[in-house]
């Protein structure tokens, strides 16, 4: 196995770097013991980051998974070549109230009213509010606690069960097709085309920290892109490019996109 301590001692993100330590050490777990291990919820760029250090690593398959298609925070499974085959330890919770008496409630009510039970952000994947209920998802060594336990999110009063099989309560994403020219693919190009805003603006963006192409962070705005690629520029949403369905007389290309409302 890999010594954490060397690869970890660049990273400056202590956050980061306290993610991928307990990574290796699940991974670790995993080698010795022959069973599949996971990780807690984080962001894709934590996940994604400790999955490229252990690809190397002789004997295990890491694995990604947030709960759904389309998850947000998402969770690494570390499994050995040879290990059992174990589902994500992943459910959800169903957190119903009364739209009628009750102001519509937010992502930010019910994440602090589940954290205000004592539960780490980290056991917690996406929170996804509809009318009149919001699904949690989460570790299920959690679920049946938040259950027995949440009654009120703000001063709404709410009733909670735990659910394995909820997908089909997630509303799909709301899409558009377009057809734009841009420039190029490279990044800077498609952002400014796609989202309708000046070139400069885009290399702004990426450099900032704002932009991503499949959840990962990009920092250089010459970057080539490329059909299937999801790109998204925080503040402004999200497209996934298509087709390029040709050029014009000026050597533009003419692309299709889907945009997620």
């Amino acid at each position: 196995m890999t010594d954490k301590h060397s690869v970890l001692k660049n990273i400056q993100d202590n956050e980061l770097k306290l993610f991928l330590a307990k990574g290796f050490d699940k991974a670790a777990m995993a080698q010795k013991r022959q069973i599949p291990c996971f990780t807690e919820f984080a962001e894709p760029v934590r996940v994604e980051k400790l999955k490229e250090l252990l690809k190397k690593e002789q004997g295990l398959d890491v694995r990604i998974w947030g709960g759904y298609e389309g998850a947000e925070r998402l969770m690494a499974g570390i499994y050995p070549e040879y290990g059992e085959e174990e589902p994500f330890p992943i459910c959800a919770v169903k957190i119903d109230y009364n739209a009628k008496y009750s102001k519509s409630l937010s992502h930010r009510d019910f994440l602090g009213s589940v954290l205000g039970l004592g539960i780490e952000r980290g056991k917690t994947g996406d929170i996804i509010p509809s009318e009149g209920f919001a699904l949690v998802i989460c570790c299920t060594d959690v679920a049946d606690f938040i259950s027995a336990n949440l009654e009120k999110v703000g001063r709404t009063s709410v009733r909670c069960k735990t659910v394995s099989d909820y997908e089909g309560l997630i509303a799909a994403p709301e899409v558009k097709e377009a057809v734009k020219t841009f420039v190029s693919l490279r990044l800077d190009a498609v952002l400014a085309g796609a989202f309708n805003i000046s070139r400069s603006a885009a290399n702004e963006a990426v450099k900032s920290g704002r932009v991503f192409i499949n959840r990962l962070p990009v920092e250089n705005p010459s970057k080539k892109t490329g059909c299937g690629d999801i790109i998204t520029l925080r503040g402004k949403g999200r497209i996934k490019l298509l087709e390029v369905l040709g050029s014009t007389k000026k050597d533009k290309l003419v692309v299709k996109f889907q945009s997620y409302i």
